[in-house]
């Protein structure tokens, strides 16, 4: 299954009729598709979805995995001193549910840990954290 992401256009005329005169404007509104996060993919236009140069962990309260995850790889971003680009968004929390919902990505499974515009979702091991944060 691929993700896309369209890009919808709506147009809106806007007619507004003055004393004597007759005008029309046209207003070009664009929306950005939501797209859905299944599985390990890159995500693309990730710039767009407010993902870039960002590692971001996507969890939930009611989540087991999400329990371990979190302060599992809070440490290794610590040790690796990425701290600076690293962000928690708990889908329980409706602020970052909110924050979630204007990158116009749905999640389907937490944990999620989106690093350099690609998703990795489940529970890893120290060894794969470490090799996904540090490219190698």
């Amino acid at each position: 299954m691929k993700i896309k992401t369209l890009l919808c256009i709506t147009v809106i005329s806007l007619i507004n009729i003055n004393a004597n005169a007759l005008t029309m404007k046209t207003i070009i509104y664009q929306h950005q598709q939501t797209i859905t996060v299944t599985r390990d993919k890159a995500i693309p236009n990730c710039a767009e979805h407010k993902l870039a140069n960002k590692i971001t962990l996507i969890v939930s309260k009611y989540c087991h995995s999400c329990k371990k995850t979190g302060p599992h790889l809070a440490k290794l971003i610590k040790e690796l001193k990425l701290q600076k680009q690293y962000q928690i968004l708990d889908l329980s929390k409706p602020d970052d549910a909110k924050k979630v919902a204007a990158m116009n990505i749905r999640f389907q499974f937490v944990p999620t840990l989106i690093v350099n515009c690609k998703s990795y979702i489940g529970l890893r091991s120290d060894k794969e954290y470490r090799k996904i944060l540090t490219h190698k």
